[in-house]
């Protein structure tokens, strides 16, 4: 039983890591980056970074950077759990999104594929070791967003990052 109990543990603390790392990359938050990887882990993400994660977080956070905004969505999870080592495979929706100039519309394209990761259990805390993007497809889609509906923040005064507070508001409102 307790075995099981800790390997439910370990995946429900890989999950909330890769919900982490969507959450980073979408914000553009360093310091909530640098908390999904180990100091010394690699990225390999083809085009866009292929090396030290280090370097991936700084090419998303870079402000010198031109960067669409994105969402990114984590579907499917599988883990593998050896001891302080784990393996996943986890299927991902990426949405990036352009104003197309001069017009009302934005150029959205749609992108999936799975990230195979290796994680390690370091002074008890599970973080990527090493990670592999592959790429399944992309297409361009045109869209618009609502003007009825607030719209997102690619950094920390996102309205997300203000939910603490609502929770503190409406406990007090009971």
């Amino acid at each position: 039983m307790d075995r099981a109990l800790q390997e439910l543990l370990d995946k429900q603390a890989l999950h909330d890591l890769l919900m982490r790392y969507c959450r980073g990359v979408d914000r553009r938050d360093a310091e909530l980056l640098k908390s999904v990887y180990h100091a010394d882990a690699r990225d390999e993400h083809a085009g866009p970074h292929n090396g030290d994660a280090n370097g991936f977080i700084q090419s998303i956070v870079d402000p010198k950077i031109k960067r669409p905004d994105g969402m990114h969505c984590i579907m499917n999870e599988y883990f593998r759990i050896d001891g302080d080592v784990a393996y996943g495979e986890s299927y991902f929706a990426a949405f990036q999104v352009r104003d197309v100039d001069g017009h009302d519309s934005r150029t959205v394209t749609m992108s999936g594929g799975r990230y195979i990761d290796r994680f390690e259990r370091r002074n008890g805390e599970w973080r990527i070791a090493h990670r592999r993007l592959v790429s399944e497809f992309r297409a361009p889609v045109v869209g618009q967003r609502n003007p009825d509906l607030p719209g997102g923040a690619q950094n920390t005064s996102d309205l997300s990052y203000s939910l603490p507070l609502w929770l503190a508001a409406a406990a007090g409102r009971k």
